[in-house]
């Protein structure tokens, strides 16, 4: 497409709109949320389908559809890159923490925060607006989702694969471990006790083991009905859901959403109890995992694989390997496959002809003058296409979950000082972070689309998946800071965003791409 000058307002219009459509599906979602038709058990089940079926989707079609050899300079600085986003936003997180003196137990999830950035749904969705096609061709449109998705890899890696997920866990930690020190001198001097009524009676110590035992059976049967009733509950709720009236029946008046989502997501009992160990790669399936991926093998495996997999998880562990097999366990997941499929297949020139044409390599096309394995292109690009609208109508609902009454007013200034950060301050680190990677000849002076993916990463708020990691080592019971304080930054960020990317882009736009 050729270049042509645009005016001010133009550009502000091509940047807006984009934007606008963004937050018409996440105004979309927040009302389904309010409505009670997107519950936590839904936004659960629904996530769990995108992380498995629709991002790996989007990752292997649009990396072997615009990616190539060609691009590996530019997947390198696509590291690079995201590597000083995350450093930038950990600098900010610790200048906030430190000079606003907040709240001590929000140090961890406040580091999470400020450093993970939401580098898939926002720049995606922006990426494939039509509003963009008045610059950018389809093409480049698409080569700037491929770029997305690398980012996304990236940050993907360092969460699941390094573990950096549980870094909000350690705002809990210390509190965890003192509650579980009453338990255990209550057992010890309940042992204690039993002891010593065992040696001052006879026939009474056999009655009172008896009654003990009974005791014991007793409350493991109503444990297991409990469980029960939770499991058929969970079950019911999509089906109540879909059968419940568009009304705002479905919520009482005064309920805690914030609570909600917590009981939803919270694993904080089962890390006390020790039936989860974050230490130790967590659920592959599942985008907010809840269980350990030992468990999962134990109950749903094939024995055989069970064997082999237990094996080799404590050979790891027995040479101080664990770290090793957290690692590599973890590209076991769908969009981790995905990536390194696609990435397979793309920057190898005889694997990508068979998928999409190629020019310079020829191979004999099927009767339809297509790739012979273009039908998976097809399949993956009809698939991935709900991906983005789905994962922002649940960014909307789970914003919806935000309970204004339980923000942390306190907290409040530092929040719009860290936002301010983010979407002001880093924006322009970027953008002369580009400008130089263009002085230098790493980027191509022409290449637009290169320097707007680039740019773009630097302006995007937080990543929704701090919310649900958050929530995950939060405990149900108390005051629940960690999730009062993330509250406000979001609700901070969401009303921000609009304007701060509108004129990151509008400059980009219009000063360093020229038009």
């Amino acid at each position: 497409m050729t270049q042509q000058k645009l005016s001010l307002g133009e550009c502000i219009y091509i940047s807006t709109k984009p934007i606008m459509r963004v937050y018409l599906i996440l105004g979309t979602g927040f009302l389904l949320s309010k409505k009670g038709l997107l519950t936590p058990q839904m936004t659960k089940d629904i996530s769990t389908l995108v992380v498995n079926a629709l991002l790996p989707c989007l990752a292997f079609n649009k990396i072997v559809t615009y990616i190539s050899y060609k691009d590996i300079k530019m997947i390198g600085i696509i590291v690079l890159t995201s590597m000083i986003i995350y450093t930038l936003g950990l600098l900010g997180g610790v200048l906030v923490y430190f000079g606003f003196k907040t709240e001590p137990k929000f140090f961890y999830g406040l580091l999470f925060c400020s450093s993970c950035t939401n580098i898939s749904d926002l720049t995606i969705s922006i990426m494939q607006s039509e509003g963009l096609q008045a610059i950018f061709t389809t093409e480049q449109l698409g080569k700037g989702v491929s770029y997305a998705v690398i980012f996304m890899s990236v940050q993907n890696f360092c969460l699941m694969n390094l573990g950096l997920m549980t870094i909000p866990y350690y705002d809990v930690k210390d509190d965890l471990e003192k509650e579980d020190t009453p338990e255990e001198d209550t057992k010890s001097l309940q042992k204690t006790i039993t002891s010593e009524h065992t040696v001052g009676s006879g026939d009474e110590s056999f009655a009172s083991e008896e009654l003990d035992s009974e005791e014991i059976e007793e409350a493991q049967i109503a444990e297991r009905q409990e469980n029960f009733n939770q499991r058929r509950h969970r079950k019911a709720s999509i089906s109540s859901v879909l059968t419940r009236p568009f009304t705002n029946s479905g919520l009482a008046s005064g309920v805690d959403r914030t609570t909600e989502l917590v009981k939803e997501y919270s694993i904080v009992s089962k890390v006390k109890t020790g039936d989860f160990d974050v230490s130790k790669p967590m659920d592959l399936y599942a985008e907010h995992p809840s269980e350990n991926i030992d468990h999962k093998t134990k109950t749903e495996s094939v024995p055989e694989m069970e064997t082999k997999g237990q094996t080799f998880s404590e050979w790891c562990y027995k040479h101080k390997l664990g770290w090793l097999y957290y690692i590599l366990i973890n590209f076991k997941r769908p969009c981790s496959v995905a990536t390194v499929l696609g990435l397979l297949c793309a920057l190898v020139p005889w694997l990508r002809i068979l998928f999409v044409k190629q020019s310079g390599f020829h191979i004999h096309q099927g009767p339809d003058n297509a790739p012979v394995l273009s039908v998976f292109m097809d399949f993956t690009l009809y698939i991935s296409q709900a991906s983005v609208p789905i994962a922002l109508l649940l960014l909307g609902g789970t914003i919806a979950k935000i309970d204004l009454n339980k923000l942390d007013y306190k907290f409040l200034k530092a929040a719009v000082v860290l936002n301010i950060y983010r979407l002001c301050v880093m924006p322009i680190i970027g953008i002369a972070f580009v400008n130089r990677l263009v002085t230098i000849g790493w980027l191509d002076k022409g290449d637009a689309i290169q320097r707007l993916s680039l740019v773009m990463t630097f302006a995007v708020p937080s990543a929704t998946a701090c919310i649900y990691f958050t929530a995950m080592f939060t405990p149900v019971t108390g005051p629940q800071i960690q999730m009062a304080c993330l509250g406000s930054v979001y609700i901070v960020a969401y009303l921000m965003f609009f304007v701060t990317l509108a004129v990151v882009l509008t400059y980009t736009i219009k000063h360093d791409l020229g038009y």
